[in-house]
């Protein structure tokens, strides 16, 4: 009897939340995370305002408010349901076909 093959795709989600804050919009995600239930059915990417090289600590500030994982999105990874995805703020982040697609940032100073 031959075996059947199980791919590890995770399936399409069709419901991708897309939260924009500003470097003084920590209070209102603290907020919002804290109020969401543990599994929402629903994939969370949060892009915050930060100067390019500006370092981030919003994956680890939103693992303490969430209940759900929380990490930096990367280019070809496809969003899953009841997770948290931070944009870089070195990067353009899209999602294009289902998969999240990083770019660096052009055109930006530095200072």
């Amino acid at each position: 009897m031959a075996k059947r093959r199980m791919t590890s795709a995770a399936p399409v989600i069709s419901h991708v939340v897309g939260i924009g804050a500003s470097a003084g919009g920590i209070t209102a995600l603290e907020s919002l995370f804290h109020a969401l239930p543990t599994n929402p059915n629903l994939a969370f990417v949060v892009i915050q305002h930060l100067a390019p090289g500006q370092p981030s600590r919003l994956v680890d500030l939103l693992s303490n408010w969430s209940a759900m994982p929380v990490r930096q999105a990367v280019d070809g990874d496809r969003p899953e349901r009841n997770r948290v995805y931070i944009a870089s703020p070195d990067d353009v982040l899209t999602l294009e076909g289902g998969e999240f697609r990083t770019r660096r940032r052009s055109g930006f100073s530095q200072s």
